[in-house]
């Protein structure tokens, strides 16, 4: 009785085995110690166990990878993306199968062929856009990209703040250190508070953390702090920041170098300026909740020159007298993320109006590929304008700068795959050497209408939301 039961299970066994290699569509052999083993297109098969094994579930589906990707290259054109159709092959699409889903080389396939594919295709299937997983597939580690913990959420919030100067013997320290170095007595703990909530924050840090060097000859205004300050930078929650401006040169070579080695060995990210031209030219990533986000920056601030631009062997920051290479560098930087950021140091100071060259040139920044472009180095406040539904922040202004009473603000942005969500401004003042975010229905609605009458295309609701006019 146990051979029979034993001969019935061997047939019953036999039968199942026949009938998943009849849908397979190439021949498969059962070895002798039942595992199924394909007799052809084995270096095709991106699903195999840590035996190099292919197991039976699979077998069926892992088959027709071919006829999908052969689908897939005959109507790659659908797609439309350069970056995405030089970098589609078969082995990164298996790498997406046994990373993801093993179906997505199929639904990739049907998708294509049926004229429905999306540009967000990638991230509906895997919670990454394209460029997120080019990074992930090819294990990219340069030190200009930083993998952010993901959040729940489906959107990324960015902030943005303008001119920072945090000179020794200058008001802002001078108030710092009358206060007990306590820094929610200079800037309000409601305003670090939501500068802090950001996945991103970025503002213009426009002075010198060193101890060497010299003032530059012949320069009215020079600003250097001790590296020590750099913890203001971090208790703002500061991720990354532009150098591209007019002072962060001020005490020479040692002391911008030394500036970056502060920056970098804290962990704070930089742009706009290096220790060649490559580097200042060289975009900073980010890569946080399935998106990736790109910043560049570019100084054309000064009528004399004091600042030197970047050379081939030599330090300095990127300028854009001549837009040409940061048109360049926009475009380049645009191809290799999802959102790309636009810093230019820029405008006449003291003054709210934008200059002709500023409107012409942050029209040409959209067009290269950025997404935003935001400007600083007026000191105070310049407009708002959508050029093709993208913003222009003409200037931030001053941040926390000095003596001054003057209004000012930051920009909360929150973008997600499909685009942006909404714009935000954080209204502020700048007074009795403080920075502080208000939050009096009357003062607030007199700071939004102050900014939107400076600007060119844009509305400002009761609660600082930015839509276009």
């Amino acid at each position: 009785m146990s051979t029979r039961k034993n001969q019935l299970f061997l047939i019953s066994y036999v039968i199942i085995i026949v009938i998943l290699l009849s849908g397979c569509g190439q021949a498969q052999t059962v070895s002798t110690s039942g595992q199924l083993q394909e007799q052809k297109n084995e270096q095709d098969n991106p699903f195999k166990d840590n035996n190099n094994l292919i197991t039976v579930p699979t077998i069926a589906y892992i088959n027709g990878f071919n006829d999908y990707y052969r689908i897939i290259t005959k109507n790659m054109s659908s797609i439309n993306d350069s970056y995405i159709t030089e970098k589609l092959d078969a082995d990164f699409l298996k790498w997406m199968c046994k990373n993801y889903d093993q179906k997505i080389a199929k639904q990739l396939a049907e998708s294509l062929k049926s004229g429905s594919y999306t540009s967000d295709f990638w991230y509906k299937s895997t919670g990454c856009t394209f460029h997120v997983l080019w990074d992930y597939y090819t294990q990219n580690s340069s030190d200009n990209l930083v993998y952010m913990d993901k959040t729940s959420a489906d959107s990324i919030k960015l902030a943005f703040a303008g001119d920072l100067c945090l000179s020794e013997n200058w008001y802002t320290i001078n108030k710092y250190e009358e206060s007990g170095e306590i820094l929610n007595q200079c800037i309000s703990q409601n305003l670090i508070d939501e500068l802090n909530s950001a996945d991103i924050f970025m503002l213009n840090n426009e002075f010198s953390l060193s101890t060497r060097g010299e003032p530059l000859n012949g320069k009215l205004y020079t600003f250097r702090t001790d590296p020590s300050r750099i913890s203001i930078l971090k208790e703002l929650g500061t991720d990354v920041v532009s150098v591209s401006n007019n002072h962060v040169y001020d005490y020479g070579a040692d002391a911008f170098y030394d500036t970056l080695d502060t920056l970098k060995n804290n962990d704070i990210k930089y742009f706009g300026g290096g220790k060649n031209l490559d580097e200042a030219s060289r975009p900073v990533y980010y890569i946080v909740n399935g998106m990736k986000i790109g910043f560049v920056g570019a100084s054309r601030a000064e009528k004399i020159r004091f600042t030197p631009g970047a050379g081939t062997d030599s330090p300095g920051i990127l300028l854009t007298y001549d837009s040409t290479k940061y048109l360049d560098v926009i475009s380049s930087a645009k191809k290799e993320c999802d959102y790309l950021v636009a810093y230019v140091h820029w405008g006449t100071e003291d003054s709210h109006k934008v200059t002709d060259y500023q409107q012409t040139m942050g029209h040409q920044f959209i067009d290269a590929g950025a997404d935003v472009v935001v400007g600083g180095h007026s000191h105070v406040l310049q407009g708002i304008e959508y050029y093709n539904d993208k913003p222009i922040f003409y200037s931030l202004g001053d941040f926390w700068f000095n003596y001054e009473t003057k209004e000012t603000g930051a920009i909360e942005l929150e973008i997600s795959q499909t685009g942006v969500k909404n714009i935000k401004f954080l209204p502020c003042m700048q007074e009795n050497y403080t920075t502080s975010l208000k939050t009096d229905p009357v003062e607030t609605r007199r700071i939004y209408d102050f900014l939107q009458n400076l600007s060119f295309n844009a509305v400002i609701d009761d609660s600082g939301n930015i839509k276009k006019n």
